[in-house]
């Protein structure tokens, strides 16, 4: 099976006075953070970046082997980005990811690719139900008909999306906590807190910190 990455890098972070992509962590940007992860497990990448980015400006700052896309909706919503990512991609499954995970996991992602097998995705479920959308493997013809079929009806979310797909393959977080025992995997930097956490974790990656149950 080959492995496709979608970067998601589209919109601006007011919390992070905007630009969060570029954003510095331990001297590297938030984004070559992930790139350098990601192609340890990606037969291909896509970048898919917001409407009113300059992609000049990504260029300047990628591999040649990074495809960028723009996506041609000014909807403000990651379904957009997503969409615009799994349309670019050649394989037939691919990884959805934020442009600020900096600690992506390499065997937490070759897990979740094991699950898909038979599946239309593979999404990690917290105990109290709460998912991780934004760091799940999709099938991409399928995925790519459920998100048309949201937007169609102005449906943003990308709930929606995954409630029109027939099979899902929900992974609890306790699985994946046997290959990353803090779940580094989902942190996500949104705050300038979160960058003083993330430059700690550089220093000792066996620090246990408490993630965010996202939505």
């Amino acid at each position: 099976m080959t492995r496709a990455t979608i970067i998601l890098a589209g919109g601006m972070s007011a919390r992070m006075r905007g630009g969060k992509p570029f954003l510095l962590l331990n001297g590297k940007s938030l984004l070559s953070h992930v790139l350098a992860r990601a192609t340890r497990f990606s037969d291909e990448i896509v970048l898919a970046i917001g409407h009113t980015d300059q992609i000049e400006i990504f260029q300047r700052s990628l591999p040649e082997q990074v495809s960028i896309v723009r996506d041609n909706s000014s909807l403000q919503s990651p379904l957009v980005g997503i969409l615009t990512g799994l349309r670019q991609v050649k394989s037939s499954y691919a990884i959805v990811v934020p442009c600020d995970h900096p600690f992506l996991s390499e065997q937490v992602i070759s897990y979740l690719y094991e699950k898909v097998a038979g599946f239309d995705a593979a999404i990690p479920r917290w105990p109290n139900g709460n998912i991780e959308p934004l760091h799940s493997v999709y099938k991409v013809a399928d995925t790519i008909s459920a998100a048309e079929n949201a937007l169609t009806l102005n449906e943003l979310k990308v709930s929606r999306m995954i409630e029109r797909l027939g099979n899902v393959h929900y992974v609890h977080v306790e699985e994946i906590r046997a290959l990353d025992k803090d779940l580094l995997t989902f942190f996500n930097i949104n705050t300038e807190d979160d960058m003083r956490r993330a430059e700690e974790i550089m220093v000792s990656t066996s620090a246990s910190i408490p993630v965010r149950h996202t939505s």
